[in-house]
């Protein structure tokens, strides 16, 4: 690659290099010792900083795992760290006027699930099969409830685990946000570890707060602690 970079740079030519879901490689060990992405954040540096031979893009939906690598030493005072957030209002009405959804279906999903492509998605299909905006939205939270229930029933054995899980959970449908400087610890960065990875808690690195990963989240975290 450092080769093909060369020959690049003698054209004039400084090419972008994009990896996406750069989490995937996390548990990837070298000769059963050392990680894979040790080697790549090294080669990296040496690419953008040393022999300025191509800008480099990291991306990952997990934000827990990649605040950890912005902040790691070799890439802190590297890198510049970009929060990627979710669509907005305006961005979703252009969208969803362009499917055919009527300005009342089109103010229900907003108001229901905010700006979450995904889940959105799922709207405009069903919408093709004609079921009804109301309907999808009942599919879509069943899910999500069900997706989470099964996480704490399987994965939080301890009292405490599910205390904590509680706190940052009536924070964020209170609050909208949770300070994690004041739920940290081991088993609390496990947690946020988990659900982060889970898609069904967001860590914004730049502020140290955890949030519902969509407004979905949010009400099925409500339905839980309320039954």
């Amino acid at each position: 690659m450092e080769d093909q970079l060369r020959k690049a740079h003698k054209r004039g030519i400084r090419p972008i290099i994009i990896l996406d879901e750069i989490q995937i490689l996390k548990e990837i060990y070298m000769n059963g010792e050392r990680m894979l992405l040790d080697e790549l954040f090294n080669f990296f540096v040496g690419l953008t900083k040393e022999t300025h031979l191509a800008h480099v893009v990291l991306a990952s939906s997990d934000s827990f795992f990649i605040s950890e690598i912005h902040d790691s030493a070799s890439l802190m005072k590297t890198s510049g760290f970009l929060f990627v957030d979710q669509l907005k209002e305006r961005e979703i009405k252009i969208w969803l006027k362009k499917e055919h959804f009527s300005l009342d279906e089109i103010q229900f999903v907003w108001e229901h699930i905010g700006g979450n492509p995904w889940e959105i998605e799922q709207f405009i299909v069903d919408k093709k099969q004609g079921i009804s905006v109301d309907k999808s939205f009942e599919k879509i939270l069943a899910f999500v409830v069900g997706k989470l229930d099964h996480y704490l029933i399987h994965n939080l054995k301890e009292e405490h685990e599910r205390q904590f899980f509680d706190h940052v959970s009536n924070k964020i449908i209170k609050e909208g946000r949770c300070s994690t400087e004041e739920v940290y610890g081991k088993s609390g960065e496990k947690l946020i570890k988990d659900l982060v990875d889970k898609d069904l808690w967001f860590y914004n690195g730049m502020k140290r707060e955890i949030i519902a990963n969509s407004e979905s989240v949010r009400q099925a975290m409500e339905i839980i602690l309320n039954t």
